[in-house]
């Protein structure tokens, strides 16, 4: 994980000035370059959304600099930590050369060496081959990359080096932090999650894609400034609402097709310090033939046990499966892990039982009464014991779901 003690921030775009607000909460930023180009936007945002931005205009760390943000990266030697871009919506005229490979070049020219990059782009006023392009080039200049979508808005994140995520960092930071955890809070009301666990869960609930996943997913057409496809596309579909919003489907389905039902890690190194817990984000998306519907899912938090799991479930006519995956910090697959796992299943009743391979991993059925089962399985890739309870399937039922269980990095 990077973690900058001191840090240079640009920041392309004021809007509202809630991102510049957001921003100004990290303590460790020293300096914020804002580039607005418009100064009228600079003066609306200090007169009628101050209360809503906390002043952040103010802050005494914050340069405002009015320019276009091209012209400024050209302009000026300086390198930045991070540096995020979110200008208005693509189709408006001049704001097609943020979005091509020439503008994503001269930014990875301003990160310092480790730095990141934030993007952020619509999915609503998006059809999916534009969303596609997007992302093919954005992903031609940084190869490290990860989507996260919150509502129909996207963020895509890039670097030149792998990027982890540790939570004990993460949750130490915010509980140290009142500004920063109000921000999560309110993050948490628009995505309707409890308080329970809106800390931890809003830092991973928006994560959609890894790099390999943007690659399998992107086209190959890359948005230049010679051949700038995306501004005039995007004018030309929101016009005339063609498949606007397309994308946010077009993206579950590939993921569904790609990993049926995946129980996975986007990450590496998302861990919880302060627990002794190796957490990883569990993205749990139906394969099978299609007809399994989601019913629930979400990240929760047994506070009594300092244990963080994750649980899904999931419908078909009258039949119904539970998933719950917990992670298990270095927990080796001992003969006496298995005891436990396998007298704890047995203890509720079973007609038959029997040991069985998910993906290679050592796993253990029980039958309880004729269509209802359990499962369970420990992946030794993630140490995570995954558990399920199926009731009123067919015994073909069973064997596809377990045959479409997989645990991945």
């Amino acid at each position: 994980m990077i973690v900058f003690t001191q840090s240079d921030v640009m920041l392309i775009g004021l809007g509202g000035g809630f991102t510049l607000d957001a921003i100004t909460n990290f303590k460790e930023v020293d300096s914020i370059d804002l580039v607005e180009i418009n100064p009228h936007l600079v003066a609306v945002a200090k007169k009628y959304f101050s209360e809503y931005n906390s002043e952040a205009l103010s802050d005494p760390r914050v340069n405002t600099v009015i320019d276009d943000g091209r012209n400024h990266l050209l302009a000026s030697d300086k390198k930045y930590d991070v540096i995020i871009s979110q200008p208005s919506n693509i189709w408006l005229s001049g704001e097609g050369g943020l979005f091509t490979k020439e503008m994503y070049e001269g930014v990875r020219a301003h990160l310092k060496k480790g730095g990141v990059f934030g993007q952020w782009m619509p999915l609503y006023e998006q059809d999916d081959q534009d969303f596609r392009i997007f992302l093919a080039t954005f992903r031609s200049v940084f190869p490290y990359a990860t989507l996260w979508i919150v509502d129909y808005d996207a963020v895509l994140v890039g670097s030149m080096e792998p990027v982890g995520y540790d939570y004990g960092y993460i949750r130490q930071h915010i509980d140290s932090n009142p500004e920063i955890e109000q921000d999560f809070k309110m993050m948490s009301d628009v995505l309707l999650t409890t308080t329970k666990y809106a800390q931890l869960y809003q830092v991973v609930v928006p994560y959609r894609m890894n790099s390999d996943d943007i690659k399998d997913f992107s086209g190959s057409i890359i948005n230049t400034d010679d051949h700038p496809v995306l501004e005039f596309s995007a004018a030309k579909n929101t016009v005339y609402q063609k498949n606007l919003g397309k994308p946010f489907d077009s993206i579950n389905g590939f993921l569904e097709d790609k990993y049926g039902l995946v129980l996975s890690i986007p990450f590496l190194n998302l861990t919880s310090m302060d627990e002794g817990i190796y957490l990883n984000f569990i993205d749990l998306k139906t394969g099978l033939d299609g007809s399994w519907k989601e019913k629930s899912s979400g990240v929760y938090v047994d506070h009594s046990k300092n244990v963080v799991f994750m649980e899904a479930v999931y419908t078909k006519g009258s039949s119904q499966f539970l998933v719950v995956a917990l992670p298990l910090s270095d927990q080796p697959l001992t003969n006496d892990f298995k005891e436990r796992i396998t007298s704890g299943m047995k203890r509720n009743g079973a007609i038959e039982t029997g040991d069985l391979s998910v993906n290679g991993h050592w796993g253990y059925w029980v039958r309880r009464s004729a269509g209802d089962y359990a499962v369970s399985w420990f992946c030794e890739d993630n140490d995570i014991l995954y558990n399920l309870e199926i009731s009123r399937v067919t015994e073909k039922e069973i064997k596809d779901i377990i045959e479409d269980l997989r645990c991945v990095h």
